[in-house]
């Protein structure tokens, strides 16, 4: 399947940052240093668009406060 422009993006800067990116509260994916509003960083449906095609996978994950379930917090490229 093709990747879109931001898909090859972030594909790129994935492998730029060691192959892993992490959720960041606000739901902002980039490297664990990001630094909010000074860098780069990828929404979620980027990040699930990846993960859908096999290209990434979720590898951590966080429970939810209220106990309804869990959320991704890393994606790591396949």
């Amino acid at each position: 399947m093709k990747l879109s422009p931001t898909m090859e993006d972030l594909v790129r800067y994935m492998r730029e940052h060691g192959g892993k990116i992490v959720r960041h509260p606000g739901g902002f994916w980039a490297h664990e240093g990001w630094i909010f509003r000074a860098e780069l960083s990828y929404g979620t449906t980027s990040v699930e668009a990846l993960v859908k095609r096999g290209v990434a996978t979720y590898t951590k994950w966080q429970d939810r406060k209220s106990g309804n379930g869990r959320f991704p917090i890393e994606a790591t490229l396949a």
